[in-house]
């Protein structure tokens, strides 16, 4: 059995890294929102080359595919990051992904003379899947007797599980939905 000063502990815990959490989530969806952000880093999910791109290559030019909820901007003369937009009803089968767009990176660029897109998760969204997981987890397996060690190494398997089998292919997919509109060689 627990103390109170143990409970309270783990209640001040849990407070703190809640705030900490939404701090974290606040800065980078501000950051991801305004292109803030470094589009080459994160989890490579897919590369794929490019035959052509119908777009002015104008520096700070951005484009809005407003159906596919998409946003694409020239960063220079051989980048361009794509990303989705923020909330918004999709018109997918699955209702319940329609706000997983913190989760879409891409980036076009040139590579000898070669396009190139780069598909993306951001590590952040990582983060964040973890420590709702973990939460959400552990109050549900916080019976007596239940090992933390077991439980973390539950949260942490069933997290890759889900963000490699089910959202890598959303990610992907809806990057290259994005991308039609613009790409000649694409899928």
């Amino acid at each position: 059995m627990m103390s109170d000063l143990q409970i309270a502990l783990i209640a001040v815990f849990i407070v703190i890294s809640a705030m900490l959490g939404f701090i974290f989530a606040g800065i980078f969806l501000t950051k991801y929102q305004y292109f803030e952000m470094d589009f080459r880093k994160g989890i490579l999910l897919k590369r794929i080359k490019l035959l052509r791109i119908d777009l002015d290559w104008k520096v700070g030019k951005v484009y809005e595919f407003s159906k596919e909820f998409g946003v694409v901007k020239v960063m220079n003369e051989k980048e361009i990051f794509i990303r989705a937009n923020l909330g918004g009803e999709r018109d997918d089968y699955f209702k319940f992904q329609k706000n997983y767009g913190p989760l879409l990176l891409g980036r076009i660029f040139q590579s000898d003379q070669e396009l190139w897109l780069e598909i993306r998760m951001a590590y952040p969204t990582l983060v964040m899947g973890l420590y709702i997981s973990s939460v959400s987890s552990g109050l549900f397996f916080t019976g007596p007797g239940f090992s933390f060690i077991f439980l973390g190494l539950l949260v942490f398997c069933s997290l890759l599980g889900v963000y490699f089998c089910f959202i890598r292919g959303w990610v992907i997919r809806d990057i290259i939905r994005i991308c039609r509109k613009f790409c000649v060689g694409l899928r």
